[in-house]
């Protein structure tokens, strides 16, 4: 899943980014995982 590729990235660049990505999807995507 993405959280295993955020777990790669220790950046906290990175984290932020896909955060705030993660967030995103999870609103367009709804209930669905």
């Amino acid at each position: 899943k993405i959280l295993v590729m955020l777990m790669g990235c220790p950046d906290p660049v990175y984290e932020k980014f896909f955060s705030r990505l993660l967030r995103l999807l999870e609103k367009n995507l709804g209930t669905h995982k």
